[in-house]
């Protein structure tokens, strides 16, 4: 067998990348219980096996199951961290969302329009049991009946705005004229009726048709001259039948009623009905009454005999009375629906119907329904459609509703922009990596409205294209200036971008280094080389990216002495580059347009001292790629102006969105983008200088809106917990782990475990003192396991080369074994039978 090269394939089972330094077990009071320690630690591993290059097979064997089940143990555990997601609503109970898929009702969204691709247009029997399918019976054909809830012509939206109560908030928005649904109820195969003489349909007479879930039944059908037709239906809470003078008790709602039959009479075809004591007037088939303010009776069918006569009535009557002027158009007609006896305004119908002539019988097709807003109407979160309709029956019936269930919990990171007194302007964000920042941005205290505050500036634009050559005569910071940097280059998608705030405090030519502070916390101190002013360089190393700088010469002012060029955007050069900052969440923070004066000797730029335009603008931007639809994001961007006022003052506006006064502080404007970004700006009715809070959702705050049907229940959403999970990476260890004894590092400089015994390795018989019989202290079927803490080495080594693999088993499986103390004996009776025990 080749031991050298068999030796580098050990090495080469756990390539990898190199660490440098090494951890002494020498100067630690380490014993065998540590182990893997010092080997490894930190999750890397730090020292050699060495294998004697005259040892026998076995011992390379338990070599390489040293080195697998060290390998095993050089891991570390990193947090990655996880982005929170929105919390939702849950509604219980027969409902269903406006959202399809991934798409989700973003404020400013229309929520069912097909023109303006809304999320959702239709309703049917697989979203809700309201609008499950019936069959329709006339006697001339049984047919199935079909309903949808359309919105494909519903233009509301969810808006962040001011309603006609000056209340500023979020809401489900109907506009004025628009319409806010659609109902169809569609004969699939068609309604065949005979037409009696006089128009009448009395095949489809006390057949029930079911409407959003609320049964009723026809109660007259008729066929005018012109294509007319009229249909009356009736429903209730309750439908039951009563003998004459008979009487039954009825809870509605937790009220009793008791229901009394005074007469049926059988010449007219009427009857006289009490509930509670109250009587109502003679009904006939299809009419209703209203006793009291509450409760409504309607009678079905009367039959009577020459003995006695029946009632078929409802309780809590609900009556629909439906006619279209010409059945065969298509077409709706306006304000053609009644609902208790009252006409329904903003409302339209369409009966369609097919006559046959020649066969004196009619095909119904379909019920068409829609209803027009008559104002602007706003459903606060927590509501429904219904509430705030000024003719709520319009609904055709109370089983149904629009919920507006409010907007996502998103959890937030809040962007500040807030006055140092009149004359300047802080800002505040948190990074992708949640490093806080807060750093002067604009100043106009000694007239000079410029980036930073009075005495330093704030770079975040590289002000030229250079070589690196002459760039540490191009310099563009100075002492205390801060500045902006990223690890890589910023654009208005990049929202995964490492932002910093950095701030350059000073320079020590005597050492040849420049001191950093990381306005988030860290001081840095870096080396450079070359003389400053000519040819001077140095890497400044933030959050794991490189950026580049290069060193000024002394300056006769000595705020610019040593001034910097920095590579802000960690491009590898200075390019003109722009550092956009990038908050947690994603927003992309553009600070404005930045320009530089040109020193006559080119050994300075200076933009801080150059003044701004009167009105310097901020954007605060949403990648369209972080919305559910990358094509529809509406407005993605909020717009700060910053104004040059008198007095050396300095004033701010937001331009978008648009801001509404807060009912419960007129100092203060609300609005929100079409992402959920919540704008606050503080707009003090004085002299004080404005603010603005932008608090900016960590995923895009949708709205959710809902269909609904009978009793439901609705539970506020919580932001999914943002956070981290455990992940171990596995460290390579690196080439060059296992060495031959005969190229072994000298005893005591480097963390070894030592395989073979002094017969067979030479660096373990310089670790028992070179003795002269090689075998001195070892005896059959044993072997050792020995460390030195004062000489950075353990052995592993048995009599015989089975006892040393055995050794090399108890080691590589030493959490199955109780190791402790510096010295452990290993009885080996065979590869199977392996007993440890301790060396007093």
């Amino acid at each position: 067998m080749n031991i050298r090269k068999t030796v580098k394939k050990i090495a080469a089972l756990v390539a990898g990348t190199t660490m440098v330094g090494a951890t002494i077990m020498g100067a630690m009071a380490l014993d065998l219980s540590d182990y893997p320690a010092p080997f490894v630690s930190g999750g890397v591993f730090d020292g050699k096996i060495v294998v004697g290059a005259n040892a026998a097979t076995s011992d390379v064997v338990g070599a390489i199951d040293l080195a697998a089940s060290l390998q095993a143990e050089a891991t570390s555990v990193s947090e990655i961290n996880i982005p929170g997601a929105a919390g939702t609503a849950t509604v219980t109970g027969d409902s269903a969302e406006f959202k399809t898929g991934s798409d989700i009702v973003r404020i400013g969204e229309e929520i069912g329009s097909t023109a303006n691709d809304g999320v959702k247009q239709t309703f049917t029997a697989n979203d809700l049991e309201a609008l499950k399918s019936g069959v329709f019976d006339t006697g001339e054909s049984s047919k199935p009946v079909k309903q949808y809830l359309k919105f494909g012509d519903t233009n509301a939206t969810v808006e962040y705005e001011q309603n006609d109560d000056d209340i500023t908030a979020d809401f489900l928005k109907f506009p004025d004229g628009e319409d806010m649904f659609e109902y169809h109820l569609e004969f699939t195969e068609g309604a065949v009726a005979d037409i009696e003489s006089g128009g009448a349909l009395q095949d489809i007479e006390s057949e029930v048709l079911t409407i959003l879930g609320a049964p009723f039944t026809i109660v007259d059908a008729d066929l005018d001259a012109g294509n007319q037709i009229d249909l009356t239906l009736l429903g209730g809470e309750v439908a039951d039948t009563l003998r004459d003078g008979e009487t039954k008790t009825y809870t509605i709602k937790g009220v009793d009623y008791e229901v009394t039959a005074v007469f049926i009479a059988s010449d007219d075809q009427s009857a006289k009905l009490s509930v509670n004591g109250m009587l109502t007037k003679e009904l006939e088939e299809g009419e209703t009454d209203v006793l009291g303010a509450d409760v409504t009776v309607g009678v079905q069918e009367i039959l009577t005999n020459q003995r006695e006569g029946i009632v078929e009535f409802y309780l809590g009557a609900n009556k629909l009375e439906m006619t279209d002027s010409d059945y065969t158009n298509g077409a709706y007609a306006e304000e053609s629906v009644k609902v208790g006896g009252e006409r329904i305004d903003n409302a339209w119908l369409d009966i369609k119907a097919t006559n046959s002539t020649a066969d004196d019988e009619i095909t119904l097709n379909y019920i068409k329904y829609k209803v027009e807003a008559d104002d602007d109407i706003w459903v606060p979160a927590g509501k429904g459609l219904k509430e705030f309709l000024e003719e709520p029956e319009a609904m055709l019936t109370g089983t149904w509703d629009v919920l507006y269930a409010g907007l996502m919990e998103t959890g937030v990171t809040t962007i500040k922009i807030d006055a140092v007194s009149d004359h300047s302007y802080d800002m505040e964000f948190e990074n992708v990596n949640g490093d806080m920042y807060d750093f002067p941005l604009l100043t106009n205290k000694d007239g000079t409205f410029k980036y930073g505050d009075d005495d330093d500036d704030i770079v975040f634009i590289e002000p030229y294209t250079a070589t690196v050559t002459g760039l540490d005569n191009e310099t563009f910071i100075s002492d205390d200036d801060y500045f902006v940097v990223s690890d890589s280059a910023t654009s208005l998608t990049s929202d995964t971008v490492v932002t910093s705030i950095m701030r350059y405090k000073s320079l020590s030519s005597g050492d040849n280094t420049v001191t950093f502070q990381d306005t988030a916390g860290d001081t840095v101190v870096v080396s450079y080389t070359g003389i400053p002013g000519a040819g001077a360089t140095g890497e400044l190393i933030v959050g794991g990216a490189s950026h580049d700088f290069w060193v000024g010469n002394e300056s006769t002012t000595a705020s610019e002495d040593y001034a910097l060029a920095v590579d802000l955007d960690s491009s590898g050069a200075v390019d003109s580059g722009e550092v956009f900052l990038v908050t947690r969440g994603g927003a992309i923070i553009d600070l404005g347009t930045q320009t530089f004066s040109l020193g006559a000797a080119k050994d300075n730029l200076t933009n801080p001292e150059t003044a701004l335009e009167a009105n310097t603008v901020i954007n605060i931007t949403t990648p369209t790629d972080n919305f559910d639809e990358s094509d529809d994001t509406g407005t993605n961007w909020i717009a700060i102006q910053i104004n040059e006022t008198s007095g050396n003052e300095v004033d701010l506006s937001v331009t978008e969105p648009g801001l509404y006064e807060w009912e419960d502080d007129e100092d203060f404007d609300l609005g929100m983008t079409s992402y959920g970004a919540f704008v606050k700006h503080y707009n003090p009715s004085g002299d004080e200088a404005d603010e603005v809070v932008v608090e900016y959702p960590l995923v895009q705050r949708g709205a959710q809106v809902f269909v609904t049907a009978g009793v439901v229940e609705v539970n506020e959403g919580t932001m999914g917990a943002s956070g981290s999970v455990e992940t171990t990476d596995v460290n390579p260890i690196a080439v060059g782990l296992a060495v031959l004894d005969t190229d072994a590092p000298t005893v005591g400089t480097e963390n070894m475990i030592v395989v073979g015994g002094p017969c067979a390795n030479i660096v373990a018989k310089e670790l028992m003192g070179n003795p002269e019989n090689c075998a001195e202290g070892f005896e059959p079927g044993k072997a050792v396991i020995k460390l030195w803490a004062d000489k950075n080495a353990m052995l592993v080594a048995g009599y015989e080369a089975q006892e040393t693999l055995g050794a090399c088993y108890v080691l590589a499986d030493y959490e199955d074994y109780a190791l402790s103390g510096t010295e452990l004996e290993v009885v080996v009776a065979d590869l199977n039978t392996i007993t440890v025990n301790p060396v007093s």
